[in-house]
């Protein structure tokens, strides 16, 4: 993955993100903000890899994901590949959010166990809702609000099964931007939580 032909879609997405969600005193909730963006990060790798596996290779979802569906009838999307482009290969929104923990010398967020708590909170009131921080909507709302009005922002520049890195590299940008108003190691957290949420979500469900 080339990660520098990236940088302005990234720069592109986060400053209308900053635009759209400051208040009329000018200022935007940091927390929010981070949840935003790793809520669309997540749900980007669900895109990558459907548009590979789905689309290109006409598998079904069954085939790519391992598919949970909840006592309403919503499904949660789970699976190897998936989990690659979150936590797995050199370019997973894990690879670039630990990045900025390593570059700053901070201790590193434990996505082992957020892994777990999000698993097990899916189809529950608790899913989608980002633990110990207050932020102005749900992993779900942010994903339905934001996703299609960037997506041709994010195409524009990423290769087929890439769109990830293009959000891997506004996670960067976000958690320096933010790192005044929240503790870099406290912002991966949430980065994560809401990444490691978003990319379950299935968009006809919300």
């Amino acid at each position: 993955m080339e990660t520098e032909k990236y940088k302005q879609s990234a720069n592109e997405i986060l400053n209308r993100l900053l635009y759209s969600m400051k208040s009329p005193e000018g200022y935007v909730h940091p927390q929010s903000l981070l949840c935003c963006i790793g809520s669309l990060a997540g749900y980007s790798c669900q895109e990558d890899v459907r548009r590979i596996y789905t689309e290109d290779k006409g598998l079904s979802e069954e085939d790519v994901f391992t598919v949970f569906t909840d006592k309403s009838g919503k499904k949660y999307f789970y699976g190897d590949m998936i989990d690659s482009l979150l936590t797995g290969n050199d370019h997973s929104i894990w690879s670039f959010t630990g990045g900025v923990l390593y570059k700053l010398g901070e201790p590193f967020t434990d996505v082992g166990e957020i892994l777990r708590y999000t698993a097990a909170t899916a189809g529950s009131e608790k899913f989608g809702k980002i633990r110990n921080c207050i932020t102005g909507e749900t992993v779900q709302s942010y994903i339905k609000l934001l996703w299609q009005p960037l997506l041709n922002v994010a195409d524009s520049s990423a290769e087929r099964g890439e769109l990830h890195g293009v959000y891997g590299l506004c996670i960067q940008k976000a958690l320096m931007t933010c790192k005044d108003a929240v503790a870099v190691t406290e912002g991966a957290r949430i980065v994560m939580e809401s990444a490691l949420t978003g990319a379950r979500i299935n968009f006809r469900d919300i």
